[in-house]
């Protein structure tokens, strides 16, 4: 079964920090990303989501918002991911694409219905 992944990179929280004496401030450092990730098959298509919260803003290595990349919002993601399970880049993705692969595979067997209130 071959799966074909798509990262969807959504809305990005933003503050303006204050960085103090000789520094200068910062407009819309990105403190948090939201995501979607999805997997399809020919059958049936899978997904997760979530948002990953970024650590502080470093000035040395500061993107201007409007200079921010699909690339480097996704590397920060896998980052922030990569980090607290102590992985690679490439083992971050490895696991979420797992992941798809057990919804796509759970899917298989059961059928999706509306909640009983909808």
């Amino acid at each position: 079964m071959e799966v074909t992944y798509t990262w969807e990179i959504g809305p990005m929280d933003v503050s303006n920090e204050l960085m103090g004496d000789d520094v200068n401030d910062l407009e819309d450092a990105i403190r948090a990303i939201h995501w979607k990730f999805t997997g399809a098959t020919e059958d049936t298509e899978a997904w997760i989501y979530g948002s990953a919260a970024l650590e502080p803003v470093d000035a040395e290595n500061w993107i201007a918002f409007e200079n921010v990349t699909e690339e480097k919002a996704l590397e920060w993601i896998l980052k922030t991911y990569a980090d607290v399970e102590g992985e690679s880049l490439e083992e971050a993705q490895a696991r979420k694409e797992e992941q798809i692969n057990q919804l796509i595979e759970l899917k298989s067997y059961v059928t999706t219905k509306q909640a009983p209130w909808a």
